[in-house]
């Protein structure tokens, strides 16, 4: 079930957010100290927050730097009063998702919410993806990177084996190998895995 951390210091503000999110199905997990909220918080993707510019504790703004120094990549929308908009947008450079202006529109609201749930998933499965291409890179022997780092950018088999000094042969069957080690099902898809990777620069 999709959960949202809602963190503002007025309880109003809280339960009004809350009915919004649960008659949506979404879980809204109430926060009125942002102390408290730092300490003993959970995020299970699909999650995001709804973070009070104003607070008195700390800000929404020392907070979103706090779960950045933490590296908690989780996205951040700000709950605003009209005369902290220019806040909000800092905040936002600073890698916040959006901001809302208090009253908040119920559907807006939800809008907003659904959007950055789904950025939260695409990014955890994104990380995962990441994490298994990373595990397949490291089963490589270092010939066969040294191979797949030709291959990536475009050499033939026979420039390959001039470039690493090595027979063609051994270049086909080292290319061989390591496309099945990296579950490549083609050239492009290999290319793709090395920009994922980082081996070659994005375009």
């Amino acid at each position: 079930m999709a959960q949202v951390h809602v963190v503002d210091d007025d309880e109003v503000v809280l339960r009004s957010i809350s009915r919004v999110l649960d008659a949506a199905g979404i879980e809204a997990v109430e926060w009125s100290s942002p102390l408290e909220f730092l300490h003993a918080a959970q995020f299970t993707p699909p999650t995001c927050i709804l973070l009070d510019v104003r607070m008195p504790a700390l800000t929404g703004t020392e907070v979103q730097e706090e779960l950045r120094r933490r590296r908690i990549l989780v996205p951040v929308v700000f709950l605003t009063a009209h005369g902290d908009v220019p806040t909000s947008v800092r905040a936002m450079k600073g890698g916040a998702d959006d901001f809302l202006l208090k009253p908040v529109d119920p559907p807006l609201l939800l809008e907003v919410v659904r959007r950055s749930l789904q950025r939260n998933q695409d990014d955890g499965a994104a990380a995962v993806r990441y994490e298994a291409l990373r595990n397949r890179l490291e089963t490589l022997t270092p010939r066969e990177r040294e191979v797949l780092e030709q291959v990536v950018r475009g050499a033939s088999n026979r420039e390959g084996a001039s470039a690493l000094g090595i027979a063609e042969n051994t270049v086909k069957v080292h290319r061989v190998r390591l496309m099945a080690k990296m579950g490549a099902e083609s050239l492009p898809d290999l290319v793709q895995m090395a920009l994922t990777l980082g081996i070659l620069p994005q375009r």
